[in-house]
């Protein structure tokens, strides 16, 4: 039988965790269960007023059950703010907040923009960039971890350095992995790469990256749309390989899927801010990316 721990959180100052998404439910599981008050917040309509959720290992039968309390608005002073949110609901979860319980609090993105000033003017906060390397599928009230433990990169500009570290500190308190990088515009890209090839595949495809990458042709298309996505960062300025995007994408649990997979109106708004951003890379920089529009689902345009 496996083993079951029940936590909730305690009355601390919270961390907020902007969007009601797979990752935020991890992140906040997490918190709780080294004695944090992580608190969800999230529109009415995507989300309760308390998360009933397991995490779960993929090779082990240990369950954690947690009860993650859920909010529609902030509504205290922060120890730290993290967002997650899904582009097509960030203005409109932006507006729950108030700039106030936030001036001396980390401020963390994962959310896959280019640009953060939406974020900042509403904020009046400098943001810290992060991305998740890692792998998280949900159902029936779990979240099964797949694959190896997550890991998160938070930048580390000049400008964030006091809360960068902080952040730091607070995450590694919560028992995750955790690294810095001082460009964020580099950790903007490794999380942004292999993400939009996968996603962009999923949807084109209609199938998983692991039965993508069992056809040959199917094959090559991934590994030249990794090419130009790598010519798309390095004509900004940041050196990634193609040897390390498609070692990750080939490293896709056999049974994770993206939510792009299933056709529906998230998805195809997902992929609409996927191809946004490498079209504005590649019309700023005149750069052709044949493969990466080839992968455009048919009803998309940008």
């Amino acid at each position: 039988m496996a083993d079951t721990e029940e936590k909730t959180s305690v009355a601390k100052p919270p961390v907020y965790i902007l969007g009601n998404t797979p990752l935020a439910q991890y992140l906040a599981a997490k918190f709780i269960l080294t004695g944090e008050n992580a608190v969800i917040v999230a529109s009415r309509q995507n989300c309760p007023t308390e998360i009933e959720i397991s995490l779960r290992e993929e090779h082990s039968l240990k369950k954690q059950k947690i009860s993650i309390p859920c909010q529609h608005y902030s509504s205290e002073k922060a120890k730290m703010l993290i967002i997650t949110s899904p582009n097509n609901r960030l203005k409109s979860e932006l507006m729950l907040l108030s700039a106030a319980h936030f001036s001396a609090a980390p401020v963390i993105v994962f959310s896959m923009l280019s640009d953060f000033r939406i974020i900042e003017s509403l904020l009046k906060h400098n943001t810290i960039r992060a991305g998740f390397d890692g792998w998280l599928q949900t159902k029936d009230n779990q979240i099964f971890i797949l694959g190896g433990e997550p890991q998160v990169t938070l930048s580390k500009p000049f400008n964030t350095l006091e809360y960068s570290l902080k952040a730091l500190s607070y995450f590694h308190g919560a028992e995750i992995l955790c690294q810095t990088c001082e460009d964020k515009n580099q950790v903007f890209w490794q999380a942004f790469a292999g993400y939009a090839v996968s996603a962009l595949a999923s949807a084109h495809y209609r199938q998983s990256i692991f039965n993508i990458l069992k056809n040959k042709d199917k094959q090559n298309l991934v590994n030249a749309a990794v090419n130009e996505i790598c010519t798309l960062a390095a004509a900004e300025n940041i050196s990634l390989t193609s040897e390390e995007i498609l070692k990750k994408i080939y490293n896709t649990p056999i049974n994770y899927a993206y939510d792009t997979q299933t056709p529906n109106d998230s998805a195809k708004r997902e992929l609409c801010n996927i191809h946004g951003i490498i079209t504005n890379v590649a019309r700023r920089h005149n750069l052709a990316v044949p493969a990466l529009k080839q992968l455009r689902p048919q009803d998309i345009s940008v």
